[in-house]
């Protein structure tokens, strides 16, 4: 949920680490990690209510983070035959790849792969996630009214799992990983990216189905840093119409 902020919006150097933590243990890596290559000046940190449900089980074991890449597979050779095959890519774009070793733009943009010649979806240099061409009204946006987000809310799935309580130990790294960021002289701001108005609606509907999500934001203001909690987006202006999802908030 922090992967539309890009470098644009920075006066200097910034890098999107968007997916590199689902879980709070794998913040603390994560600023392992981060420390021992670089000491940033500034550190904004999106907080998701959900990562202190402790009903929420997400990747505790972090197999994705296992290196990847190497010689290709058989599979892998295959799979643009299986795209094209699926009318997952056309023939122009499959012909063209062979053909041109170079890369088409947007807007300046490198565009590299088949899903962003084809979607202009994709991850871009500074590591933010390009939206492509859903923003521009090509095909309808895959949770439609937020039919899916709420379908979720009614029935406790996926992020939106019931919950009452938050996980002491959870919480507990989360500060670990702020902490070390900050013995290192790294300023941390940390911030509660928004969900739609539509979607707060439903989760209040269920009453306290939810209550782990109030509560984790107590915790998340307490942990030391300059905060600013914006699940309510009207907190910052903003309406249903600036979401992509009801919980992935777009581009304005």
């Amino acid at each position: 949920r922090v992967l539309p902020l890009r470098q644009e919006l920075f006066q200097a150097p910034f890098a999107n680490l968007g997916r590199t933590v689902n879980y709070p243990a794998e913040a603390v890596a994560v600023v392992d990690d981060i420390l021992a290559g670089h000491h940033p000046q500034l550190v904004l940190f999106g907080l998701d209510p959900w990562w202190l449900n402790p009903v929420w089980r997400h990747a505790p074991d972090f197999r994705s983070h296992d290196e990847v890449g190497g010689a290709l597979s058989p599979g892998a050779i295959m799979a643009p035959l299986r795209w094209l095959a699926d009318g997952r890519i056309d023939l122009t774009v499959f012909t063209g790849r062979l053909l041109d070793s170079g890369s088409a733009e947007r807007d300046g943009v490198a565009l590299l792969g088949i899903q962003a010649l084809m979607t202009e979806r994709g991850y871009r240099d500074d590591g933010s996630l390009a939206r492509g061409l859903m923003l521009h009204g090509v095909g309808l946006a895959a949770d439609f009214g937020f039919a899916d987000t709420q379908v979720r809310i009614r029935s406790g799935q996926a992020q939106f799992q019931f919950g009452d309580a938050v996980d002491v130990e959870r919480l507990g790294q989360l500060a670990e990983a702020i902490g070390r960021l900050q013995d290192a002289g790294i300023a941390v701001v940390t911030y509660v990216p928004p969900v739609a108005p539509t979607v707060l609606t439903a989760i209040a509907d269920e009453g306290r189905k939810f209550a782990f999500i109030d509560a984790t934001r107590a915790a998340f203001s307490s942990l030391g840093t300059s905060h600013l909690d914006a699940w309510d987006a009207t907190v910052l202006g903003g309406n249903d119409c600036e979401f992509v999802d009801g919980f992935h908030h777009g581009e304005t």
